[in-house]
């Protein structure tokens, strides 16, 4: 058992008090204020945030920001028309398809296109990281995607090693190519993932991010 040193407590209160008389108090609200914040807690609605469903005052608004990152994926949600989403999706080709590597200049930042399977709107670009630096190795698969009114942008990093030219390579060879198994990670991410109103509580077991 801890023995206490009874002498020591007093003199530790009356410390901590004196401490807390030095410092400066809040100035108290104002009585519009006062008003104002009371009628926020008046209103207050539930919300999804995360894991957890938490009551909020009902004109707050959470964080906007998107870019969420779940199991190494990136993703970022945002509502959007169908129209709006197929001429972002042929522009981010176009991009994409006319941009040269810095470092390697016979090379496209762009190396395939990979079309989803299923009946959404959609791609997975594999591009190289930085048309500035990094060279092939280093991957972006960035999945472009529209579903029920909501564009979904989902990212992971990865290495590829399949490149013809660095098939000589032996520090390049001695990376594991993980082009394969990421893309599998971030399809099933994605069919895991869908749009969500702020207002909706989901009845299924998952984590709510922004818009999903």
């Amino acid at each position: 058992m801890t023995k206490v040193n009874k002498g020591w407590i007093p003199r530790a209160l009356i410390m901590i008090a004196a401490l807390s008389a030095c410092q400066e108090k809040p100035p108290a609200l104002t009585e519009i204020k006062a008003k104002y914040m009371q009628s926020l807690a008046q209103k207050m609605t539930t919300r999804c945030v995360g894991r957890y469903l938490i009551d909020i005052p009902e004109d707050m608004i959470l964080n906007s920001q998107g870019g969420q990152k779940i199991e190494n994926v990136t993703i970022d949600i945002q509502p959007m028309m169908e129209t709006s989403f197929m001429l972002e999706l042929e522009n981010r080709k176009m991009k994409l398809g006319n941009t040269m590597m810095l470092e390697e200049e016979k090379y496209f930042l762009l190396r395939t296109i990979i079309p989803l399977s299923d009946a959404t709107h959609g791609v997975v670009f594999d591009r190289a990281e930085s048309e500035l630096s990094g060279g092939r190795l280093n991957r972006i698969l960035e999945l472009l995607a529209w579903s029920a009114g909501y564009r979904i942008l989902a990212t992971i990093k990865a290495i590829d090693t399949t490149f013809p030219e660095d098939a000589k390579d032996p520090i390049l060879q001695g990376f594991k190519n993980t082009v394969p198994s990421n893309l599998a990670h971030l399809l099933d991410i994605f069919h895991r993932t869908r749009g969500r109103a702020d207002h909706e509580i989901p009845t299924e077991q998952g984590v709510c991010i922004h818009n999903g």
